[in-house]
């Protein structure tokens, strides 16, 4: 019965030895595949970041022709090792060396990254530059529906091919990525479409100046060139202009429903960037498009304190008037926002600060205390450019206490406070935003900040809910606290990190303070 029971053990620590060997040379053989592969700068600037992806913070930057290992991929991206330190570069920016096991300075070939990103745009005319900065000039306006090739990065800008021999730069944080190349017919030309009766070529970008000849409704031209509202095309072989605001950008079709003639028709001109267009003349409607400053639409009626305007792609939407200039109207809208939050004060709190980090995100170590004053500065800007009287706990990392948070509103009189968190769980899987309130009286507020919250920045709803937190439960003002995303998983946190994520979280909550307030 011994000699039994120890040929058994024998057998099982047999098989536990072979287990153990065949997962050290898997890991093993993964190692060496590791650092096999190398990363070769192929421009003279390239920029490395905490995470994968443009929207992660630029840590350090690296030169054209170094070399450092790969340590692991990511869709589009590459982690390298670069001395003591780790991080991301963009795989289409490198090329990849593959070094034979014997040698470890010599790569026995090289091969350029087969990944491309395509950029498609996140807004209504969205403006493309010829340099990465607001600074530089203006070449032309892009729509969404029409992707365009990435060539190169420079901090939060991108490089995008126009056609064969143009290129521009864009804001990341107005567009999204993609892996999807488009197709070479998508990048040759740049067309527009004529939406008036009749639309005059001039000789230069101004209504003085000599008429070259006349276009007609849904004729199209090449853009060549734009400056100050007016397209340059290509007129039988010669350059002319005409005006921007007749004429819309081409995806290939010519829209299908009728056009109003836009000649006498007056028109907004957008102040802010990222301002609402929506469904409806309510701030609860849904928003259909964002615009830039600068751009401008026709106004087909106004709607109480709206005006009911014309997209570039024929789509009709509706724009507070108090946010916007107009040219063409003896009165022009002033109510509405400045009304809703006039002589507001709202206490914006950035969760933690200085040595009190709150969370470390389990995937790319992102910090809380930042995501939260990120968020929260945000906000501020959009409820004061709103009218109110923003009074933030922090501006920068100091350390507050919990009681000298709940202390600035009641020194302040206000009328919310609202502390801008990010949250954690034991389970990687919990995903998703939550706003607590600890008083009966607070959950109208919680209940209207979730809806605009989530319906903004796209987070599975985990609804408003009893929190049991000081600066709620210590707190006689009206207050609320948002937990916008969860670190512990990896899509939440991920998205954290992004501008677009931020911006749409902070406009989640100024849509909903305004909401609650217009109802209060």
């Amino acid at each position: 019965m011994e000699r039994i029971k120890f040929s058994k053990i024998r057998k099982g620590l047999s098989v536990i030895f072979f287990i153990t060997l065949l997962l050290a040379s898997t890991l093993l053989l993964q190692s060496t595949a590791n650092a096999n592969n190398n990363a070769v700068v192929k421009v003279d600037i390239l920029n490395v970041r905490s995470g994968p992806g443009l929207n992660f913070k630029i840590t350090q930057q690296i030169k054209k022709g170094e070399t450092y290992p790969i340590l692991d991929e990511k869709e589009s991206w590459a982690k390298i090792k670069i001395n003591s330190e780790e991080g991301w570069v963009a795989n289409w920016l490198v090329d990849k060396q593959i070094q034979s096991t014997s040698s470890t300075s010599t790569p026995s070939s090289t091969t350029s990254s087969p990944n491309k990103l395509t950029i498609e745009s996140n807004v209504p005319s969205l403006n493309v530059r010829s340099g990465p900065s607001t600074s530089f000039a203006i070449l032309q306006k892009i729509d969404p529906g029409t992707k365009y090739l990435v060539t190169q990065q420079e901090g939060e800008w991108l490089q995008i091919q126009l056609n064969e021999d143009k290129k521009g730069w864009v804001a990341n944080w107005l567009v999204t990525l993609s892996n999807d190349v488009p197709s070479k017919e998508t990048l040759v030309k740049n067309l527009v479409t004529v939406q008036v009766d009749i639309l005059n070529v001039r000789a230069n970008p101004s209504t003085d100046s000599a008429i070259l000849g006349k276009l007609h409704k849904g004729d199209q031209a090449e853009v060549l060139d734009i400056k100050d509202g007016w397209y340059q095309i290509d007129y039988k072989g010669q350059k002319g202009w005409i005006a921007s605001q007749f004429a819309t950008q081409d995806k290939g079709a010519i829209p299908s429903s009728p056009t109003p003639n836009l000649a006498n028709q007056p028109m907004v001109t957008i102040l802010n960037p990222g301002t609402n267009l929506r469904e409806g003349p309510s701030l609860n409607q849904k928003v259909v498009a964002r615009a830039n400053t600068g751009d401008q639409f026709p106004i087909i009626e106004t709607f109480g304190d709206w005006y009911h305007i014309q997209l570039a792609n024929g789509q009709k939407a509706y724009v507070a008037g108090w946010i916007v200039s107009v040219n063409g109207l003896s009165k022009e809208i002033k109510r509405g926002i400045e009304k809703i939050l006039e002589n507001k004060v709202i206490i914006v709190d950035a969760g933690h600060g200085g040595i009190d980090h709150g969370a470390t995100g389990k995937f790319f170590n992102s910090i809380e205390k930042n995501l939260n004053l990120d968020v929260a500065k945000r906000l501020e800007q959009k409820l004061k450019a709103a009218g109110a009287r923003v009074i933030m706990t922090r501006t920068g990392d100091s350390k507050i206490s919990l009681q000298g948070r709940v202390d600035i509103g009641i020194i302040h009189y206000a009328d919310a406070f609202i502390s801008v968190h990010h949250n954690t769980n034991a389970s990687s899987q919990v995903s998703g935003t939550i706003t607590y309130f600890y008083n009966e009286a607070d959950k109208e507020l919680a209940i209207a900040v979730q809806k605009h919250l989530v319906k903004s920045n796209g987070l599975k709803d985990l609804k408003a809910r009893y929190g049991n937190y000081f600066v709620l439960r210590e707190n006689p003002k009206k207050s609320i606290l948002v937990e916008l995303a969860f670190l512990t998983n990896y899509n939440d946190e991920l998205k954290a990190n992004q501008n677009k994520f931020q911006e749409n979280s902070a406009e989640g909550i100024f849509q909903g303070v305004l909401a609650y307030f217009e109802e209060n």
